[in-house]
């Protein structure tokens, strides 16, 4: 029978919530692409006030260290 997958009832539940977390994975993940434009923001905005740059990225900061 074509129609027989060789799982029992039971498993066929398992396999199909399988199939939705594989699915789920290849989601694209909404808090990583707003975390992902807030950092470009936030990079834009230092590279275009110099200012504020400087006080943000001290000449003592090291580039390990920007946070200082």
């Amino acid at each position: 029978d074509e129609t027989d997958d060789g799982l029992t009832s039971s498993e066929r539940n398992i396999a199909e919530e399988a199939k939705r977390e594989k699915a789920a994975e290849k989601r694209p993940d909404p808090l990583l692409r707003e975390s992902a434009a807030i950092l470009a923001d936030a990079l834009q905005v230092l590279d275009s006030d110099r200012r504020l740059s400087a006080q943000v990225l001290s000449e003592k900061a090291s580039a390990k260290r920007w946070t200082d």
